[in-house]
């Protein structure tokens, strides 16, 4: 059996949300979403059963606060912002993995998938 536990910074992409609001002001539109750098961690908990193959549970945390939101609609077609936003976006995921490796003296190779 192991453990294996990681950490480190997460740099997001500006996400683009569509939306559609039939009989209000604004109808259809997209919200972009700007968030500052943070945080991830995670562990694992695997298993080898040769030496070539082992297979592991791991779970993972990450967290960004949110820096602007820009809404463009028909009401705002040049865009609303971009706007000083407050909250956070986390997410947390689990995957289950495999490993395929090259037992060597100096160098370990090897290909992974996963599924989660």
């Amino acid at each position: 059996f192991y453990v294996g536990l990681h950490g480190g910074i997460n740099i997001p992409r500006d996400t683009r949300s569509e939306f559609d609001s039939p009989g209000l002001p604004g109808g259809v539109g997209f919200i972009t979403t700007d968030a500052d750098n943070g945080y991830r961690f995670g562990g694992a908990l695997g298993y080898t059963f040769t030496r070539h193959l082992s297979a592991e549970v791991e779970l993972s945390y990450t967290r960004n606060s949110l820096d602007t939101l820009d809404v463009v609609s028909i009401r705002t077609p040049a865009g609303s912002g971009p706007l000083a936003a407050k909250g956070s976006a986390s997410t947390l995921s689990g995957m289950v993995n495999g490993y395929l490796s090259l037992p060597m003296d100096l160098f370990r190779p090897y290909v992974g998938a996963g599924i989660g």
